[in-house]
C-alpha cells in the first residue's frame, strides 16, 4: 500500500510539472498548402526565436529545416539557415524608419511580436544560391548581405 501511495504521488507530482511545450509560445503560423506550413514560437526558457518548416508526412508534422534567432537587439540581426532545402531566412527589424525587407527580389514576410518586435522571414524553395538581403528605408535599398 505505501508502495502504490508513492507511485501515485510521484505520478501526481509529474503530471503537475509544467511540460516544455508551455514554454514555447507560438505566435504565427502560416499553411502553405495543405502538406507544408512555417511556425514561428519564442522559447521562454532559452529566450530565442524559431523558424520552424514543416511537411506533413502520414497525418504528422514533421521539421524540415529550422533557424533560430539567439538575439534581438543587434543592429543587423538574421539568420540564414541553408543546410537543408529550403533555404529559410529569418531576422528582426531593428531600424524603425524601415519599411521593409527584401530578399533576392522578393518581399519577406514581416511578423510582428507583443505589438513592438518585427520580424521578418522569407522561404526559397529554390535554393540554389544564397540571396542578398536588403532593408528599405524611405524607399532606398541598403544592403544587409551581400
Amino acid at each position: 500500500m505505501k508502495k502504490l501511495f508513492i507511485s501515485l504521488l510521484f505520478l501526481f507530482i509529474l503530471s503537475s510539472c509544467s511540460s516544455s511545450s508551455d514554454l514555447k509560445e507560438t505566435f504565427y503560423e502560416l499553411k502553405i498548402v495543405p502538406t507544408e506550413k512555417i511556425t514561428i514560437y519564442f522559447d521562454k526558457n532559452t529566450a530565442h526565436f524559431h523558424l520552424v518548416y514543416l511537411e506533413k508526412h502520414k497525418n504528422k508534422w514533421k521539421q524540415v529545416n529550422g533557424a533560430t534567432l539567439y538575439s534581438t537587439g543587434e543592429e543587423k540581426n538574421f539568420v540564414i539557415s541553408s543546410n537543408k532545402k529550403p533555404f529559410l531566412y529569418f531576422g528582426t527589424i531593428t531600424n524603425p524608419e524601415a519599411d521593409k525587407i527584401i530578399v533576392g527580389d522578393t518581399d519577406a514576410t514581416l511578423v510582428t511580436y507583443n505589438n513592438n518586435l518585427r520580424l521578418w522571414y522569407y522561404v526559397d524553395f529554390t535554393a540554389k544560391k544564397h540571396l542578398s538581403i536588403y532593408e528599405v528605408v524611405n524607399g532606398k535599398k541598403v544592403l544587409l548581405q551581400p
